[in-house]
């Protein structure tokens, strides 16, 4: 774990996911990478001098703006940290940013995003949940940093965990030192499948455990906070599947609706 990536748009839900990081950090000490997105002004558009000259003068206010922000969040902590200020699309610049820097964790914050522009594209964070080429972190806007003692991992049964799921999450919890939960949160009309055997084997010759089954409480995201309530938690992992857009479209995606409504930071372990 060499560097870690936090885009950041100078909101409270940005600032909560800074601090955050800097708090968990203690246990990596990597780069940290600061990411700020800008839309280019339209009179910095057409390709001119005057209009290249504006672009690196909003460009260079950013980056002093960041720089600004992040003093105002780090506290007592000295880290290594690179500050990138770029433009375009805000999900597709920090992807191409992560995978040129070969990041190893994404966090960032979550606020969440209502209406139509929600249902057709997905916010940001959950895009990056669902698609970043690394674990990524979404930290809910009014989650305070709390040391991590239980990580719950989310398990459907559906495909069994690879080698490499397996390697980062021992990891984490030897690093965090912090006890692993796989849990499962069963629904009144699940089908068991065969891969659900070829999963529970798995986890149980891994990490020697076997998965908790929990009540489901009107959704997934509810009954992991309510299971949390009771016997605490500080973070969940949840495992993305791919779908077709098609799928996405009638059936929505599991990981984005959790990350709507998780009391605790949510961590996608590609």
């Amino acid at each position: 774990m060499q560097n870690f990536l936090i885009p950041i748009d100078f909101s409270e839900a940005s600032a909560n996911a800074l601090r955050f990081a800097f708090e968990m950090n203690k246990h990596f000490f990597a780069r940290l990478h600061v990411l700020h997105v800008f839309d280019v002004p339209f009179s910095a558009s057409p390709e001119t001098d005057s209009a290249i000259y504006e672009f690196e003068n909003v460009r260079e206010s950013y980056k002093e703006r960041t720089w600004a922000f992040i003093n105002d969040n780090i506290g007592g902590f000295h880290y290594d940290i690179d500050v990138a200020i770029t433009s375009g699309g805000h999900f597709q610049s920090a992807i191409n940013y992560a995978t040129e820097k070969k990041v190893d964790m994404i966090i960032l914050g979550n606020k969440g995003k209502s209406g139509l522009g929600r249902w057709f594209f997905g916010t940001v964070t959950q895009n990056m949940l669902r698609k970043a080429p690394c674990m990524a972190i979404a930290v809910p806007e009014d989650c305070q940093w709390q040391p991590i003692k239980q990580i719950h991992v989310c398990t459907d049964f559906s495909e069994p965990l690879t080698d490499k799921q397996c390697d980062n999450l021992q990891m984490l919890s030897e690093r965090l030192e912090a006890k692993l939960n796989f849990v499962h949160v069963q629904d009144k009309l699940e089908i068991s499948l065969p891969d659900d055997s070829t999963s529970k084997q798995k986890i149980k010759a891994r990490f020697g455990k076997e998965a908790i089954t929990i009540p489901f409480v009107d959704s997934i995201a509810n009954s992991l906070n309510a299971y949390i309530r009771s016997g605490g938690g500080e973070l969940v992992v949840t495992i993305p599947h791919q779908h077709t857009w098609l799928d996405n479209l009638f059936l929505g995606s599991e990981t984005a609706s959790i990350s709507e409504h998780m009391v605790v930071p949510l961590l996608a372990l590609h």
